[in-house]
């Protein structure tokens, strides 16, 4: 994977993921925000975990690059980015409400 370009990605969401973490599937708000999604492990299997949840944007299988180029150390990883292409926030871990902080992205241009 080359990753995503960054006409793709400005003023998103990008949610690192793994089928294996619990948090998968209860990063539902994180995910339906999103343009696309990064995998970190098990590409078929998160496949079939977006067509039963029923998302719709695009999901990358990572070869290693893209999360090591974000920096995603720890799952789930979600980076902000703002319609600049730019990061304006990293969250590490489940847990955060992410609709405050991409509302304040996207008004803040």
């Amino acid at each position: 994977m080359n990753g995503p370009e960054s006409n793709e990605i400005a003023g998103r969401i990008l949610p690192f993921l793994e089928v294996s973490c619990a948090c998968f599937n209860t990063t539902g708000p994180a995910v339906e925000q999103a343009v696309l999604a990064i995998n970190t492990d098990d590409p078929v299997a998160a496949r079939a975990l977006f067509n039963k949840h029923g998302y719709t944007m695009k999901l990358l299988a990572d070869d290693g690059d893209v999360s090591q180029r974000y920096g995603a150390s720890a799952i789930p990883y979600t980076v902000i980015i703002d319609r600049s292409g730019v990061v304006r926030e990293v969250i590490r871990g489940a847990g955060t409400d992410l609709t405050p902080i991409v509302d304040a992205v996207r008004t803040s241009e």
